[in-house]
Parts: C-alpha cells; sequence; structure tokens
C-alpha cells in the first residue's frame, strides 16, 4: 500500500516535474510509501527516482495502425489497475491531461482522496 501517489503526463525535465520530484523525494525521506505514475515515458528522473526509492510505472497509450496514441482504454485499464494495487487514500494529479483520466481512473479503483494539482496553464 502507498500512502500518496502522484500522476503526471511524462516526468520530462521541466518547472512541474521538478516539483514532483522533489516532494515526492522529501515524502520518502520522511517514511511515506510514495509513488509516481506516468502517462506517457518520459523519464528525465530516473536516477532521482531510484535514488529515493520510488518506484515509476508508465501506462502508456496502445497505438493506432497509424501510430497515433489511443489513450482511453487500455491506459484507463493500466492506471485503474495499478491505483487497486497500489491502494492508496490519497491520489494527485498533476497536469491537465492527467487530471482529466486521474479523476477518472481514481474514482474506478476506490481511491478515496483524488486531489488535482494543475501547475502549467
Amino acid at each position: 500500500m502507498k500512502d500518496v501517489v502522484f500522476l503526471t503526463d511524462q516526468l520530462g525535465r521541466g518547472g512541474a516535474e521538478t516539483q514532483l520530484t522533489r516532494i515526492a523525494a522529501a515524502l520518502r525521506r520522511r517514511g511515506w510509501e510514495v509513488g509516481i505514475l506516468s502517462l506517457f515515458p518520459r523519464n528525465d528522473f530516473e536516477a532521482e527516482l531510484r535514488e529515493a526509492g520510488i518506484p515509476l510505472v508508465v501506462c502508456e497509450p496502445s497505438r493506432l495502425p497509424d501510430d497515433r496514441p489511443l489513450i482511453p482504454f487500455k491506459m484507463t485499464w493500466r492506471l485503474v489497475r495499478q491505483l487497486r494495487k497500489w491502494r492508496p487514500p490519497v491520489l494527485i494529479t498533476f497536469s491537465y491531461h492527467s487530471d482529466v483520466i486521474g479523476r477518472v481512473c481514481g474514482h474506478l479503483a476506490g481511491v478515496p482522496t483524488i486531489i488535482g494539482s494543475l501547475r502549467t496553464a
């Protein structure tokens, strides 16, 4: 069981992603069980997360034959399945797309508290 799970679009080296990584690492140092879910595979914080002992699960969307992402279906199922596995009492979303899908998936997975944390316009 995780104490808190963060959901983000991706972990490219940007301001919101840096904040997320720092918050997660600080909580982990204080003894919290923290997990991060990402919609897309970009991860520029791999070393920092590994060093802090924070698991990252990427729920990349399936693709259509012409390589366009088929976001809602398999990604939704992967997110719900991982949230049920981790059973967090709190899910914090960190960007617009993760907020939209996170609210749906968090509800389907039975997460009691879902916090939308939009950091960019």
